[in-house]
C-alpha cells in the first residue's frame, strides 16, 4: 500500500484491529460462524472482547477483488453514514489478510427480504420506499 493510501485512511480515523483478534472473535474463521459469502469471500459472524457483535468480511485469496477493491471500499464504507447502512468499525490489513469489520445485522438485510419469493411479500412496496428514502 502506498504512503497515499495510508494517509488517507489515517484521516478517517478508522480502528485497525490485529489478525488474533479477528480471528478469535470468529472462532478461527469457523464455518460454523461463517454467514455468507460473495465476490469478495467469506463473510463470519463474530463478537469482539469488549462483546460488540461484528460481521467479519474477509477478502478471498481467489477473489476477483483485488486490494485496490479493497482500499476503495474502505475509504467509500469509512465515509458513508446513515441509519439504513450498516457501519465500518474497522479493518485488518496484516501480511495477505485484508479483513473489514462491519457492525452486525442481526435481521438479516434488505435483500434477504427482497430476493426471496416468499420473504418478499413480508415487505410493502411503501415500507421499501420508506427505507430507501431514510
Amino acid at each position: 500500500m502506498g504512503t497515499d493510501q495510508e494517509s488517507k485512511k489515517e484521516n478517517l480515523e478508522l480502528p485497525l484491529f490485529d489478525l488474533p483478534t479477528v480471528a478469535t472473535a470468529t472462532n478461527n474463521f469457523s464455518n460454523t460462524n461463517m454467514i455468507g459469502a460473495g465476490g469478495f469471500g467469506p463473510v463470519y459472524k463474530g463478537n469482539l472482547p469488549e462483546g460488540v457483535a461484528v460481521a467479519v468480511k474477509r477478502l478471498s485469496k481467489n477473489s476477483a477483488q483485488g486490494v485496490q477493491e479493497f482500499n476503495n471500499e474502505v475509504v467509500l464504507m469509512a465515509k458513508l453514514q446513515h441509519k439504513n447502512l450498516v457501519r465500518l468499525l474497522g479493518c485488518c490489513v496484516q501480511g495477505e489478510e485484508r479483513i473489514l469489520l462491519y457492525e452486525s445485522m442481526p435481521n438479516k438485510s434488505l435483500d434477504y427480504f427482497i430476493f426471496d419469493q416468499n420473504r418478499r411479500a413480508l415487505l410493502a412496496w411503501d415500507k421499501r420506499c420508506e427505507i430507501v428514502m431514510g
